[in-house]
């Protein structure tokens, strides 16, 4: 086995997520919501990767949510913290703070 560091993939987008959750300690239940909402929010965009996408792609998300979706206001808050926490945005994470980050700090 060799030691070659290009061998070693990182972690997957959903992975870091869970990791970074449960570092956290939320509940499962809280997880598997901030990932399917994480999941949604790559397939409204196409399936662009969040690294790619920035505010706008976040607010036309909430938006196309609350107007064709027509969910609640809480279903945004969290649909919010899910999508919004994995954007590698420092805008939006400044003006949306989010109760994880992928980011480190």
């Amino acid at each position: 086995m060799t030691g070659n560091p290009s061998s070693v993939s990182s972690p997957k987008l959903l992975d870091q997520v869970r990791g970074k959750i449960r570092l956290k300690h939320y509940s499962i239940g809280t997880e598997q919501s901030y990932v399917d909402w994480i999941k949604r929010f790559i397939l409204f965009h196409g399936k662009h990767h969040p690294k790619d996408l920035g505010a706008q792609e976040a607010e036309a998300f909430l938006t196309h949510l609350a107007v064709e979706g027509r969910v609640a206001a809480s279903t945004q808050k969290q649909a919010k913290s899910a999508s919004v926490g994995c954007i590698p945005c420092t805008m939006v994470r400044t003006a949306h703070p989010t109760p994880f980050s992928l980011k480190s700090t």
